[in-house]
């Protein structure tokens, strides 16, 4: 998929809002100001945070929870996890359930 402005992607997450239920994971990878942030902000304007949501890339978990959101998600930045127990360490695994948007998943070993 090719977007070609940030209010594409922008107006892609709040699509992805409209299917995405507690508990399922959106991943997004790609280089650096591929619109993987602004798909993220998208989203989480549309479940209903007001604020725009800082990027990833400065929290390696950032939850988000009602009434800032229609329901608990998070953002996270999930880095080369080789071992399940890498993710547990890293806060992933609390976040786990009620994960919506993971952002640049690389590879989750096992997951």
């Amino acid at each position: 998929m090719l977007l070609s402005s940030p209010e594409e992607s922008l107006a892609l997450g709040a699509r992805l809002a409209e299917l995405v239920r507690p508990g399922d994971v959106i991943a997004l990878s790609g280089p650096l100001g591929a619109g993987k942030t602004s798909i993220a902000r998208g989203l989480l304007a549309a479940l209903g945070l007001e604020e725009e949501a800082p990027s990833p890339s400065f929290a390696i978990v950032q939850p988000y929870a009602p009434p800032k959101s229609a329901f608990r998600c998070c953002t996270s930045i999930s880095i080369e996890i080789e071992e399940a127990g890498e993710a547990e360490e890293l806060g992933l695994d609390d976040a786990r359930e009620d994960l919506a948007a993971d952002r640049r998943m690389a590879r989750a070993a096992g997951r």
